[in-house]
């Protein structure tokens, strides 16, 4: 009977949804709207060229054309799935990008259209002319009207994006870890506009806490949380907890710092880092506790406090999950995790190619 209802189930969701629509939908909203912000995150482009002078490119609307192919002797024309897997094709999109031009100043008024590359387009998305197909029509181009899509052909060959488990983004995950003194471990995995940067803070048996993330491998997080402006011993305790066992606990680590002030530990994570000249101390730091440090927070020197306070916070955790006042998270668990579908693997793909993050 619990046998019969499962088959009920699972055949009345192959109906309404399919196995492949939410990897469909993920590319349609990757093409609808996660490339033109990637685009308008670039904005601007200022090629130098001297000999002509001043020129600026803005980038602005983004634009498809139907999957095509470039023959050999240099026509371009339309192409559909079955000649691709028959001729080793890739079946694949031009994109457009209107632009903007100013040279020395002044605007080209003439609109310009710039072929920015191809994009691998997923059959049956909003990108494939066999999504508006009906079924006559799909068997008159050789496809199976049965056929779900939500796959790509490249070289002639169907290939598909498998989804991918992370940790859920922009939340502190505890969890005990008995690996070497190490006896407790947070998991930040902080977002921004696709790009993630993992950090980790580890509490040793003596107390001590650690930060890594980016270049900075076990930083004491007292240097780290006076770097960003807490820079009184008092702001730190009051901020991690009003709990004055949790206070207690912390202590240790103001007792063994070796810094006292903002400047001192700048100075200690510029030695820390390895910055070997002076002149690029403070671009270079700025540029860490700003663009790398926490970027769900935000990437400006306004952000850095409340960057220490969310610090703070996941320190209290820390040490809660020490003390027993807590359970550790369970990274099985649903409500800790996210899953990746096509379209938010081909936006990191496609911002890295871009913006090299």
């Amino acid at each position: 009977m619990i046998r019969q209802h499962f088959v009920e189930v699972l055949n009345a969701f192959l109906k309404e949804r399919g196995f492949v629509k939410h990897q469909i939908e993920s590319y349609n909203y990757f093409i609808a709207r996660k490339i033109p912000k990637i685009i308008n995150d670039i904005e601007t482009i200022k090629p130098e060229v001297p000999e002509v002078g001043s020129i600026k490119i803005k980038l602005r609307d983004v634009g498809y054309l139907d999957p095509m192919v470039v023959e050999s002797d240099g026509i371009e024309r339309n192409v559909l799935p079955f000649e691709c897997r028959l001729r080793n094709l890739t079946y694949s999109s031009p994109i457009l990008i209107g632009c903007d031009v100013w040279i020395n100043d002044v605007k080209n008024e003439e609109k310009e259209y710039v072929h920015f590359g191809d994009i691998p387009v997923m059959v049956k998305s909003n990108l494939c002319p066999l999504s508006k197909m009906n079924e006559q029509e799909l068997v008159a181009n050789f496809e199976d009207p049965n056929d779900p899509g939500g796959y790509f052909i490249i070289n002639g060959t169907e290939r598909i994006l498998v989804l991918v488990e992370e940790i859920s983004e922009n939340k502190v995950i505890v969890e005990r870890a008995n690996v070497g003194a190490i006896r407790e471990i947070a998991r930040i995995h902080s977002e921004k506009d696709g790009y993630i940067q993992r950090h980790l803070l580890e509490r040793k048996n003596d107390g001590m806490i650690y930060i890594t993330f980016a270049n900075v491998v076990r930083l004491p997080i007292v240097v780290l949380l006076k770097a960003l402006g807490l820079e009184k011993d008092k702001d730190i305790t009051l901020s991690i907890s009003l709990d004055e066992d949790i206070q207690n606990t912390f202590y240790v680590n103001l007792a063994e710092s070796e810094v006292v002030n903002q400047k001192e530990a700048w100075d200690y994570l510029a030695k820390h880092i390895k910055i070997m000249k002076s002149s690029e101390k403070r671009e270079k730091l700025e540029k860490l506790l700003d663009k790398y440090l926490l970027p769900h927070i935000g990437q400006g020197k306004e952000f850095r406090i409340e960057k220490a306070l969310f610090l703070c916070k996941a320190v209290e955790k820390l040490i809660k999950l020490h003390m027993g006042k807590i359970q550790e998270d369970d990274l099985d668990h649903y409500s800790n995790k996210r899953l990746r579908l096509a379209g938010d693997l081909l936006e990191i793909l496609f911002r890295s190619i871009l913006l090299g993050k």
